[in-house]
């Protein structure tokens, strides 16, 4: 039984493999500095 507060982890292997880079953070962060909206970053990835 987990304690309160902990977060189970319930990823087994299951699903379908991430699409995620850590590098999308980095882009999108400069893409904001350079006043990018939600729609200019949509568009980008």
């Amino acid at each position: 039984m987990s304690k309160k507060g902990e977060i189970k982890s319930t990823s087994k292997g299951r699903g379908r493999p991430t699409k995620y880079k850590a590098e999308y953070a980095i882009q999108v962060e400069k893409l904001c500095l350079l006043g990018a909206i939600d729609k200019d970053i949509a568009d980008f990835f």
